[in-house]
């Protein structure tokens, strides 16, 4: 039998490549390696777009300065916590100070005091927060030098001093004689505010007498931050404010801008305003975004827009025992007071399970859920109220507080328990109509709330703990017994007169 032999130089080649080829691969795993070391890299925060201006860059003693500081956080990352401080410096006098409602953030505390102004909050991907303090240069400031204001910004693992110089002139009096054309200093931009919405959804925004020379006002309104698509308002001179009436939407929320108007010049834009308008949603389009947001049993809990016979209805579903769930859209409540109400039924009810409806609960903003730790996430409703309606013939009303929630697998029943007091109300809805549709409604006040079922008050408390916190949803659980199933026909929140 004959063996084919390989010369000694093409085994050498042939080993070559080989070598090359291995090469290459540890090359091309290097760069991915890279890549995802740079990527991370990037998930941080970037606060280094702040900035900080005024509104002059030269003052006399005893004139006015307006600052502008905006902090901007240009990661594509989670929502990072942000601090801002303003030491006032020698040489000017505190007025006033605004600070307006994040874009993708959360304000958690703002203020001044003893000559620092602080800002305290949130700011996700692409959030900012625009702050505004108003000071005036001490009259008897030295004519020559300077002032230099420093804001800093400390973000997670970053801190940026924004500074803003002013130089102190003194400017002789002196008499102009003005031909034509004559030339006209820059309009001043309109400061807005609003009214509270009323039961009706209606809303005012104003702003003031314009003042001489001024023609007119352009008025935007968006249902986004940046004015995309916005509906435009032109006003005239003699205005001083615009009523605003809106049917009920699931998208509630509505942004506002200004800019004046003379001889074919414009002003800057005005501070953009906010208003939170009443809610309403038929169940008709799944883009107004209702999810489960809290779950004891991920696997075991379903809800999901109607369809075919169905469609129309919001269902939420709790398939084994000792399981709950709470679906919400994640928007605002009107400011206080306001009321709640939807229609829902129970459906193939079995003994002790129940359903409702939760209101007053948080969110930082962040994920929510927050799927890689679904069951101990802290981004949304670490705390509410929850109104359970509970089935074992009759229907019997069980009002929750929900101060926390606990993760404890070993403690039996519910792995995710909810802690807080909770009052039996007792019967609220006899047998016999028990399964059928019925409207339930909370009005919620300073004071206090009221639960009313098909229009009757059922059950008043007055603990008011969470009320600040906005947030609403739905609700089901089960007891020994399984499934909980409930259907929900409109879900509505407005404001009250």
């Amino acid at each position: 039998m004959m063996m084919k032999t390989v010369s000694p130089s093409l085994a050498n080649v042939r080993r070559s490549f080989w070598l090359l080829g291995v090469l290459i691969t540890a090359l091309a795993v290097s760069v991915m390696l890279v890549q995802t070391l740079h990527a991370a890299a990037e998930a941080v925060s970037d606060l280094s777009q702040s900035q900080k201006n005024v509104d002059q860059t030269t003052a006399e003693p005893g004139d006015t300065l307006v600052y502008t500081i905006v902090i901007t956080n240009s990661a594509a990352g989670e929502m990072i916590p942000v601090t801002m401080t303003d030491t006032l410096p020698e040489g000017l006098i505190y007025q006033d100070h605004t600070f307006n409602l994040p874009v993708n953030g959360i304000a958690d505390s703002f203020g001044y005091a003893a000559g620092v102004l602080t800002w305290t909050g949130s700011l996700g991907s692409n959030g900012y927060v625009e702050i505004e303090l108003v000071a005036q240069v001490a009259p008897d400031f030295p004519v020559g030098e300077s002032i230099t204001n420093t804001a800093v910004v400390l973000g997670m693992s970053e801190a940026y001093s924004l500074t803003a110089v002013i130089q102190i002139i003194h400017t002789p009096v002196t008499t102009y004689y003005t031909y034509l054309p004559l030339i006209q200093k820059p309009l001043p931009a309109p400061v807005l505010a609003t009214t509270r919405p009323t039961a009706s959804n209606e809303w005012t925004v104003n702003w003031g007498n314009l003042g001489s020379g001024i023609l007119g006002l352009e008025l935007q309104e968006a249902q986004n931050p940046d004015f995309t698509g916005a509906n435009v308002y032109t006003l005239g001179p003699n205005t001083t404010g615009q009523a605003v009436q809106k049917p009920l939407s699931w998208s509630n929320v509505y942004y506002y801008r200004a800019r004046s108007l003379a001889d074919g010049i414009t002003s800057p834009w005005s501070s953009t305003v906010a208003v939170i308008g009443g809610y309403r949603d038929d169940f008709n389009d799944p883009a107004s975004g209702w999810g489960l947001r809290r779950t004891s049993f991920l696997q075991k809990t379903i809800e999901r827009y109607g369809t075919g016979a169905e469609a129309g209805n919001y269902i939420i579903i709790v398939d084994d025992r000792w399981d709950w769930l709470l679906a919400s859209p994640m928007r605002p409540a009107p400011q206080m007071p306001y009321a709640i109400e939807y229609r829902a039924r129970v459906h193939d009810a079995s003994n002790l399970v129940s359903g409702g409806m939760s209101f007053a609960g948080d969110w930082n903003g962040g994920a929510c859920p927050d799927l890689s730790n679904v069951y101990e996430q802290t981004n949304c409703f670490n705390s509410f109220y929850n109104l359970n309606f509970i089935f074992y013939g009759p229907i019997k009303l069980l009002y929750e507080q929900v101060d926390e929630l606990v993760w404890c697998p070993t403690c039996g029943g519910s792995l995710l328990k909810r802690i807080g007091p909770a009052i039996d109300a007792g019967d609220v809805i006899p047998n016999g109509p028990s399964l059928d549709w019925h409207v339930y409604r909370v009005e919620v006040r300073d004071s206090g709330a009221t639960v009313f079922i098909n229009g009757v008050p059922r059950f008043y408390f007055t603990d008011t703990t969470h009320f600040h916190q906005p947030y609403f949803g739905v609700f089901a659980s089960t007891d020994e017994y399984k499934p909980s199933i409930w259907f929900y026909d409109y879900f509505q929140v407005t404001p009250l007169d």
